[in-house]
């Protein structure tokens, strides 16, 4: 007999298992095997609470976007052993030493001096600090990450660090003239340029959000990051 769960943690299971049916569904629909697909579960700005629930429905990959944020929820969760910490914000160098060598992976490198301080910390600490780089897709301010004719140049670059997995990248909402994105152009974009990277170990594409994530499927992500899907609407940062 399974022991009983809270009933926060069986609404997380039941999301969970929803997304997971339409991940399969996605991945057949392309040729896929939906086993090609991992998800990592974005907890910024949900309680402890909601953490731990993930953490008993047996969600282990989790997701933060502010190192802060983070140091908080590590630090209160550190006899959780089998816990993968994905730091998928912006990351500033004053702050890689929060995130460096406490997450499986950081998502955003995007420039040189970020991968300096990052490859610094993680050969002081003595571990080997997997990331991916970063990619720009449209044309928004706000977003973060390198440009594609950029990419080659970081790739080289980090190439010669130890850790470099793939790429990461975020679809645009809306195109420089205010109409909406189409997502799935520009997942087809950054896949093209994933398959030029040929470094050994380079097996990561994070593309693909809980709005998204069915168009990044197709395109060939393999690493999908999923939070209002899984933990409903997040509180407000402020």
């Amino acid at each position: 007999m399974t022991s009983e769960i809270s009933p926060l943690a069986r609404q997380i299971q039941t999301n969970m298992a929803a997304v997971k049916l339409r991940i399969a569904q996605a991945a057949t629909a392309a040729g896929r095997h939906p086993s090609e697909i991992s998800v990592v579960a974005v907890t910024k700005t949900h309680p402890l609470e909601t953490i731990r629930a993930a953490i008993e429905a047996g969600i282990l990959e989790l997701g933060e976007n502010y190192a802060q944020e983070f140091e908080i929820k590590h630090n209160a969760l550190q006899t959780e052993s089998s816990l993968r910490w994905h730091f998928i914000g912006n990351l500033q160098s004053n702050k890689a030493s929060i995130v460096t060598g406490h997450c499986s992976l950081l998502h955003t490198i995007d420039r040189q001096k970020i991968a300096s301080v990052v490859s610094r910390l993680a050969c002081e600490r003595g571990v080997v600090q997997d990331v991916l780089i970063q990619a720009r897709l449209g044309d928004e301010d706000s977003k973060s990450g390198a440009i594609l004719s950029d990419i080659p140049y970081l790739r080289d670059y980090i190439s010669n660090l130890p850790g470099l997995r793939g790429l990461m990248a975020v679809a645009p909402l809306c195109e420089a003239n205010g109409q909406p994105a189409e997502a799935r152009k520009y997942f087809d974009d950054i896949k093209i340029l994933f398959d030029t990277i040929n470094i050994q170990k380079c097996d990561i594409l994070s593309i693909g959000m809980s709005g998204d994530y069915l168009d990044a499927i197709a395109a060939g992500s393999t690493m999908i990051r999923i939070g209002s899907a899984i933990f409903g609407a997040r509180a407000s940062s402020n």
